[in-house]
């Protein structure tokens, strides 16, 4: 399977790396745009045909935190991993936070490690986007029954409520009264119809 790789890295030598080691990968194949500039990779994420955006968050044009935001801002479908020189912790997890996938260190920078991130990255962002399409569908389908509804979480707390038109969501803090042994099934049932009737 060929994966569709953009590369923002100002650094041509860095590319070129990031190049020879996608090439030296078995069974997979790896076709490599590179730009040298945030601006020009925001203009190619324009146009379909991407798996995954490699990121040398230092560019002309940007560098650090808000190179990444913007990035994802224009293109929050794709997973973008994030390439850098620094050894810092502290700035690969900020990076994972405001939306990469993952942070390499370019002096780790090899054939398999590199194809096997890719991977991973594209795999990981395609469970989560999976994982919102069933959240919404199931509020979508909760939202749409006319009887009442109630969610409650492993915790036993309320999650979503929804009866007579009125609909409650996230109530963290709202344990549902009725949960008195969660091995009970039984119990639990009558409690529930119990509350509902209230």
């Amino acid at each position: 399977m060929d994966h569709q790789v953009l590369l923002i890295a100002n650094d041509p030598a860095l590319a070129t790396m990031i190049r020879r080691a996608l090439v030296d990968t078995t069974g997979l194949r790896f076709n490599v745009e590179w730009v040298r500039r945030l601006a020009d990779g925001i203009e190619r994420l324009r146009y379909d045909g991407l798996n995954v955006v490699l990121l040398d968050w230092l560019l002309p044009d940007g560098n650090g935190i808000e190179t990444l935001d913007a990035l994802h801002a224009a293109a929050p479908h794709l997973p973008i991993l994030v390439v850098s020189d620094m050894n810092d912790e502290d700035a690969a997890r900020q990076a994972v936070i405001h939306g990469a996938q993952d942070c390499l260190p370019i002096g780790h920078i090899e054939g398999h490690c590199l194809a096997r991130a890719l991977c991973y990255a594209i795999a990981r962002k395609a469970a989560d986007d999976e994982l919102i399409l069933e959240r919404e569908r199931t509020r979508v389908t909760l939202d749409s029954v006319d009887d009442a509804v109630l969610g409650i979480d492993l915790a036993g707390k309320v999650t979503h409520e929804r009866r007579d038109d009125v609909v409650k969501r996230e109530q963290p803090d709202r344990r549902a009264e009725f949960i008195h042994d969660e091995r009970d099934v039984v119990f639990c049932l009558l409690k529930l119809i119990e509350h509902l009737e209230r």
